[in-house]
């Protein structure tokens, strides 16, 4: 069987198309495979860290835990259409207004989850790398988010 060149060039484009369709599907999947596992946030550019995950099985049962504070992540007009049952809002584009309030809640908690949009929203982590400027250590991040909660069938609070 003799394979031409311009067999070899519909095939490679084929091959091409498709490994593009499917990492452009992946990118725009609400529920991505992850790739590239590495996910170090920069908070200052000498300081480089790791925060661990929390999924929806570990919240639900935190939720009600007084040493345990979730904080949604998302603007207060999101946060106000439905969130987290037991959930605080601390918008991260709103940070430094909105820190002092909840400071007292925040240094009592032995555990903070932070939780945004879902999969593909970045505020979770902002935020948790904000908190971490400010001393706060013991941090998780529900990268699920409200997207992941609403999926699995859980409550939502108003």
């Amino acid at each position: 069987m003799i394979v031409r060149k311009k067999n070899l060039l519909e095939i490679f484009i084929i091959l091409l198309a498709s490994v593009i369709f499917g990492l452009g599907r992946n990118y725009f999947s609400e529920t991505p495979l992850l790739l590239f596992k590495v996910r170090v946030r920069a908070i200052k550019p000498e300081l480089q860290v790791q925060f661990g995950e929390a999924d929806a099985d570990l919240v639900r049962q935190m939720i009600g835990d007084p040493g345990v504070l979730l904080v949604d992540a998302r603007l207060p007009e999101l946060f106000s259409r439905g969130y987290i049952p037991g959930a605080v809002n601390l918008p991260v584009a709103r940070f430094a207004a909105a820190l002092l309030p909840l400071s007292p809640r925040l240094r009592s908690a032995r555990l903070v989850i932070v939780y945004c949009g879902g999969p593909k929203c970045d505020d979770a982590a902002d935020l948790a790398g904000k908190l971490y400027e400010k001393g706060f250590k013991d941090l998780l991040i529900y990268r699920g988010g409200v997207w992941d909660w609403q999926r699995r069938g859980n409550a939502f609070a108003r």
